[in-house]
């Protein structure tokens, strides 16, 4: 059975590599990104393979989240093409969960995972290069993200093998990067993803930057295609899990709205999802709980106090788009919520606003439910890369 299912995997992969064309369609609102996706086969990997490109696990890159993750180098590419390695193991491994979900047994299960995720091509999606199966064990090489995770620059880590901090304090036009690269990869895994995905677990560690700080989701198989099924244990992480989700099990795209309204607070605040036994949204409500009218005065003081001072200031008017917009999507009510699709035009709308200064702003009602009057951007232009 395990023969017969990898084969089928290997079949499946070879067709997909050769009738995609190297990139998925984007829908005409999502903005450019810095580079063209190149759809690359998955490999498999021996284990020595495995401990060669690590030197046995020699350098971690990162502990912020579960699995660590390691240092490797691709075998045969010149110059040593850096990438990464995460290990499953035991009980942690898809087979307990997969010999639950598929009737056809963990095995196939766990092929199905590989190949659903293999299958994400997409400029904001970290691309899953290979794996090895050992035993217990299931080892995942990842692409290379230069810049560690989100995470590491918003909270601030060590690498294990330094002293020194690897933080890198984001300005504020980084960071409003960050969030349309990270809004434009859950809008592709809603809409365009074949099947289509709720990632579940979207936080500043699943959040990697590279080249420019521009950011790319992970996603580590096992996670549910996109059907609204209730599922009996509850994947994610305390603090950016939707209401819906933690108490009744309730599944939607959405979920990961709520998550994503948890990282765009984090990116403007600085703060931790959980602080001194606070969570972060009811901090932010009581904080902006006075009239709006006095929001554009207290809105300056909720910015992290980190951001470089040399940078320019932060626009008051984006600011308040952007704040208006995270407690959209942190709405207790996922219904209130906007999708992913919406997110993304509304970000789009900011970052046109900062590229034209000729650009008119007029109070329309929200295409949100849950947003006040707000200001949108009139202008209309090509979309802008921030």
């Amino acid at each position: 059975m395990l023969k017969k299912a990898e084969a089928s995997l290997q079949e499946r992969l070879h067709h997909q590599s050769n009738s995609e064309s190297g990139s998925h369609g984007t829908p005409q609102m999502m903005m450019k990104s810095p580079t063209d996706v190149q759809v690359e086969p998955l490999r498999k990997f021996t284990l020595k393979e495995i401990l060669s490109m690590t030197n046995s696990f020699e350098v971690v890159l990162g502990k912020d989240g579960f699995p660590t993750v390691y240092e490797a180098f691709l075998p045969g590419s010149e110059p040593r093409q850096k990438a990464t390695v995460k290990i499953l193991i035991g009980d942690r491994t898809l087979g307990g969960f997969l010999s639950n979900r598929y009737s056809s047994g963990p095995d196939e299960g766990l092929w199905n995972e590989l190949w659903r995720v293999s299958g994400l091509h997409h400029r904001n999606i970290v691309a899953l290069l290979g794996y090895c199966i050992e035993k217990d064990k299931l080892f995942l090489l990842y692409e290379f993200m230069e810049n560690g995770s989100l995470h590491q620059h918003l909270h601030g880590t060590k690498s294990e093998n330094s002293t020194e901090s690897t933080r890198h304090f984001l300005d504020w036009h980084e960071r409003m990067q960050v969030a349309i690269d990270v809004a434009q990869g859950l809008e592709y895994l809603h809409n365009h993803a074949n099947p289509t995905f709720v990632h579940r677990n979207i936080k500043p560690s699943s959040i990697l930057l590279g080249a420019g700080m521009h950011a790319k989701i992970t996603i580590t198989p096992d996670v549910p295609t996109f059907d609204g099924t209730t599922f009996d244990g509850i994947r994610g992480t305390e603090g950016y899990i939707a209401p819906e989700y933690a108490m009744d099990g309730e599944l939607t795209a959405k979920c990961d709205v709520y998550s994503y309204g948890m990282v765009l607070l984090e990116l403007v605040t600085g703060k931790r999802v959980i602080e001194e036994n606070m969570h972060l949204v009811d901090w932010c409500r009581e904080f902006l709980c006075s009239d709006l009218d006095l929001w554009p005065l207290l809105l300056p003081k909720m910015v992290d106090a980190k951001i470089n001072p040399a940078s320019k200031l932060v626009p008051q008017q984006q600011l308040l788009t952007v704040v208006q917009l995270a407690m959209a999507c942190v709405e207790h009510d996922g219904h209130r919520r906007p999708n992913m699709r919406e997110v993304v035009r509304r970000l789009y709308d900011i970052a046109v606003c900062e590229e034209d200064s000729s650009c008119e702003v007029t109070n329309e009602v929200s295409c949100f439910v849950s947003l006040p009057v707000n200001p949108v951007c009139c202008c209309n232009t090509n979309s802008p890369q921030i």
